[in-house]
């Protein structure tokens, strides 16, 4: 009897959102099974994740939302509450390869500091400074440094010897340009810095474009992520040309979209949220406010 009152009361709030428009119930039932196998929470609360992805399904032509529930089932929400775990992969890596001191530092533009950015590095530093962490990974001599101004004589003279070594930390290496960014002002803010062979980035996910182009500089890159494109990596040929051109039709109906944001930053094409939806990701995952499944802020 509990069992059929629940099913009942299930069933209701389905027929109300269908009746209200928003979503016919075959739609609603993929949805359902969609956020089943992702293992998401189907909550009908108006700011829940669920509701966001029906609100953002509603707006979309029915051939639309057959394509955006196909990509989103690659898509990977990974929150706050995981940070440590992802990092346990990348930081075991890390340690095997060197045994020295590990100088983490916020991965930080001029203008970051400058500015005095709130920034999801913070996050992750301080997931390196827990408790929780030591569970996993003696990570023992290390220091935290909040961002390279804040890099000590001692650190500096470590590195150039080659018994530290100093780490860039974030959540997401998207194209790589803030990483770059953040070794070029090191090098002006600490000017006595010479053994760059000691200077590496640890991210919990990455793009493949990103950890490329930093390889290329020659720098080591720790993740435990790592993503592709999500539709030029992912199909060939005549498929290829029509994912192109479906994600491009939907992004022809989101208002205020930035030309540089189109398929991602830079054309990212970004299937990733950290506990903030970098700008890399498709945009109609973010972009819309209240009605975008993830959160991205200013």
């Amino acid at each position: 009897m509990t069992t059929k009152r629940k099913h009942k009361t299930h069933e209701q709030r389905r027929k109300e959102q269908a009746k209200k428009g928003m979503l016919q119930g075959e739609v609603l039932s993929r949805l359902e099974d969609l956020f089943r196998q992702k293992h998401w929470e189907i909550n009908h609360t108006d700011l829940s994740c669920y509701m966001r992805y029906v609100r953002t399904l509603s707006k979309l032509k029915p051939e639309e939302q057959n394509f955006l529930m196909t990509i989103t089932r690659r898509f990977e929400h990974i929150p706050l509450g995981d940070y440590v775990q992802h990092l346990a992969k990348p930081l075991g890596q890390m340690r095997k390869q060197f045994a020295g001191k590990l100088v983490f530092v916020g991965c930080m533009t001029e203008e970051d500091i400058k500015h005095r950015e709130v920034k999801s590095c913070k996050n992750v530093l301080y997931q390196l400074k827990g408790t929780t962490m030591r569970y996993y990974i003696n990570l023992w001599p290390k220091v935290d440094r909040e961002n390279v101004r804040a890099i000590k004589a001692r650190d500096v003279d470590q590195i150039n010897a080659g018994t530290a070594m100093l780490v860039f930390v974030d959540d997401y290496i998207g194209t790589g340009e803030t990483a770059l960014a953040a070794a070029n002002y090191l090098a002006k803010a600490q000017p006595r810095l010479t053994n760059w062979g000691n200077v590496s980035f640890l991210a919990i996910a990455a793009q493949k474009e990103g950890m490329e182009k930093l390889a290329a500089k020659g720098y080591r890159v720790y993740v435990a992520e790592e993503y592709g494109k999500g539709i030029s990596d992912y199909y060939k040929g005549k498929k290829l040309d029509a994912a192109r051109e479906m994600m491009t039709q939907i992004e022809s109906g989101l208002k205020g979209l930035d030309d540089k944001f189109r398929f991602g930053y830079n054309q990212s094409e970004g299937l990733v949220c950290m506990e903030r939806c970098p700008i890399n990701t498709f945009p109609i995952y973010w972009l819309t406010k209240h009605d975008a499944p993830y959160e991205r802020g200013k």
